[in-house]
């Protein structure tokens, strides 16, 4: 079951498959439902220290803006690493994409994992 859908990718993100390369929508569907949303969902996972049966509406949110904010720093990598601050301060764009307020929302379902020695 997947924690959400490319539809969902895209509202957040307002990102075109015109602007990442993409030849259409249907093969920028295709790539979001197959690479990027796995991904996602492999990160919360990992994150949670489970996977998800049922996926409660929160984490598909998280899952939704993890992708967003993905594709929003391959936008900034295709238009460089630098942005402009006032008139003369350049900086480094962020390029966070599992952040700490998505981790917040996360935090009720990570599970306590045991380690041995």
């Amino acid at each position: 079951m997947a924690y959400c859908t490319a539809d969902d990718v895209k509202k957040y993100s307002q990102v075109t498959f015109d602007q990442l390369g993409f030849s259409n929508d249907d093969e920028f569907t295709t790539w979001l439902t197959d690479v990027l949303i796995p991904r996602a969902e492999a990160m919360i996972q990992g994150y949670c220290n489970q996977s998800f049966t049922t996926v409660p509406a929160d984490v598909t949110d998280v899952c939704a803006r993890l992708c967003a904010n993905a594709l929003q720093v391959m936008i900034l990598n295709r238009s460089g690493p630098l942005v402009r601050v006032g008139d003369y301060r350049i900086e480094w764009a962020d390029r966070t994409v599992f952040t700490d307020d998505l981790r917040h929302l996360l935090a009720r379902y990570v599970k306590a994992s045991i380690e041995y020695a």
